[in-house]
């Protein structure tokens, strides 16, 4: 008898040589078979993406995962529904630095996103230092109010 667990994961492959990412969402089934082997498997969730570093879902929103590019300085809208990222970005931000681990790299929603339209991204900016900023959602569910910036932390 095989006893299987099913965990899932979110992974973003940086294929070498290439110019289109890819977002996979990947199942880990881990199975105690005879032989101990660990099966793996994975399904392309969303393509055109550049350097994507971090995805999340707003509180209780099961129709949308926001991903993170870090060097675009965009969090974009993938469609769980239809499959599809949407045109216009959630929000567009410019100024970043473009080092390995540097630029945008992650987002965070408040736990009252729903009542407040509350959220954080870490960065960091041209020179190095690092930003904590929190912005507010417009209107449109699926666009940023880019002019709501606070400042938080500074580094």
């Amino acid at each position: 008898m095989v006893r299987s667990f099913v965990i899932a994961a979110l992974f973003f492959i940086y294929p070498t040589r290439c110019t289109s990412l890819a977002v996979l969402l990947a199942a880990l089934v881990l199975g105690s078979t005879a032989r101990g082997e660990l099966q793996i498997s994975a399904t392309r969730v969303a393509n055109g993406l550049s350097r994507p570093v971090f995805a999340t879902a707003a509180p209780g929103d099961t129709d949308r995962l926001f991903i993170v590019e870090q060097h675009t300085g965009r969090i974009r809208i993938l469609d769980l529904e239809s499959g599809n990222l949407n045109n216009a970005p959630f929000l567009d931000l410019g100024g970043l630095a473009t080092g390995n681990e540097q630029g945008l790299l992650g987002l965070a929603f408040d736990p009252d996103y729903a009542t407040n339209g509350h959220f954080y991204v870490n960065l960091t900016v041209s020179g190095g230092t690092t930003h904590i900023r929190r912005y507010t959602v417009s209107a449109n569910p699926d666009v940023a109010n880019a002019g709501t910036q606070v400042r938080g932390h500074q580094r």
